[in-house]
């Protein structure tokens, strides 16, 4: 699998849709239960405040909102910074990746993006309630950027002193496992 296909794998996303207005995003109950907002909570279709910064958002809360008629609320660039981006982000004319899956958004990142004009992004939904970052940690640590490569690293652990070579690697997992 593919560190995009791991990640969607583990990781529920979100798209987030750049309009003339900012960023734009669906309201997602699932997201907001039990949380305390970092920044207030606004009606992408009007532009109200539902729900102030630094209020908990409970069950019932949710709830009103829901049954108001929250569809869409803004994205503010700042609640950005530190998301995770889900897919890759790939120049169509060029064929070059721009950003990687898994990459952790910053400011710098953020004014790249609103040059680069995307019709929507996708972050990972990443919170300490549902699914931590234990995945995204794992592969800021991870040197290995292919299966070959985790195989030799593997077979160099349990076979030290021997010269790692992928064929000999293999042949060990398939006489262990297989």
């Amino acid at each position: 699998m593919s560190k995009e296909e791991i990640l969607n794998y583990f990781y529920k996303s979100e798209t987030i849709n750049n309009t003339t207005d900012g960023w734009v995003s669906d309201f997602n109950v699932a997201k907001y239960r039990n949380q305390k907002l970092k920044f207030d909570l606004v009606n992408a279709e009007d532009g109200t405040i539902v729900a102030s910064s630094n209020e908990k958002i409970t069950p019932r809360k949710l709830k009103k909102l829901s049954d108001d008629g929250l569809k869409k609320i803004f994205i503010q660039e700042e609640e950005l910074v530190g998301s995770y981006l889900s897919e890759d982000l790939i120049n169509e004319e060029t064929g070059e990746v721009l950003f990687e899956a898994g990459d952790q958004l910053n400011e710098e990142s953020i004014n790249e993006l609103k040059k680069l004009e995307p019709k929507n992004i996708k972050i990972l939904i990443v919170d300490s309630n549902n699914a931590g970052p234990w995945i995204l940690n794992t592969f800021a640590v991870d040197k290995n950027a292919s299966r070959d490569e985790a195989l030799v690293d593997v077979y160099r652990v349990m076979r030290p002193g021997e010269p790692p070579a992928y064929d000999t690697a293999e042949a060990l997992f398939k006489s262990l496992f297989f």
